[in-house]
C-alpha cells in the first residue's frame, strides 16, 4: 500500500483470504489503489527440489491457485519483489525469483536472522 501511495502501481499476494480483506479495507481507508489476491505466490507449475533433497518442497508455502491469475501479471512483470518468508526460505525464493522473476527485478528479502537482504539477479547487493 506504501508503494501506491508514492505513485507505484503495485499489489500484494496472500493464500489467507482473512488478511486479504482486512488489507482491502485498509486500502479503502487510505484511497490507495493497491491490488490485493487471494491465493499462492508460487507461480502456477513452479517445483523447487532443494539442494540434496528429492521431490517438491515448499516449506511452508501453502497450496492454492496462483494470485498472479488474479492479476493479470506474472512474477516477471515486477521491478520489485517483497517478501517476508519463514525461516530457511531464502534459498527457495531465490531460486523462485530466478525462475520466474525478471532478471533485473529487486528482490526485498525480510528474512528473521539476518535482517532485510537485497539482491538483484540472484546476487546480494550492498
Amino acid at each position: 500500500m506504501m508503494a501506491d501511495l508514492i505513485g507505484l502501481d503495485s499489489c500484494g499476494i496472500e493464500l489467507n483470504p482473512s488478511p486479504v480483506e482486512i488489507a482491502r479495507g485498509l486500502a479503502v481507508g487510505a484511497c490507495s489503489n493497491v491490488r490485493f489476491a487471494e491465493g499462492s505466490f508460487v507461480p502456477t507449475g513452479w517445483e523447487w527440489e532443494p539442494p540434496g533433497g528429492s521431490g517438491r518442497c515448499v516449506g511452508t508455502i501453502g497450496q492454492g491457485r496462483s494470485g498472479y491469475l488474479q492479476l493479470g501479471w506474472s512474477l516477471a512483470d515486477f521491478n520489485f519483489v517483497y517478501v517476508f518468508p519463514w525461516t530457511r526460505e531464502e534459498p527457495m525464493m531465490l531460486d523462485l525469483t530466478r525462475c520466474h522473476g525478471h532478471k533485473d527485478a529487486l528482490l526485498v528479502l525480510h528474512e528473521a536472522e539476518r535482517g532485510v537482504q537485497i539482491y538483484r539477479g540472484g546476487r546480494l547487493q550492498l
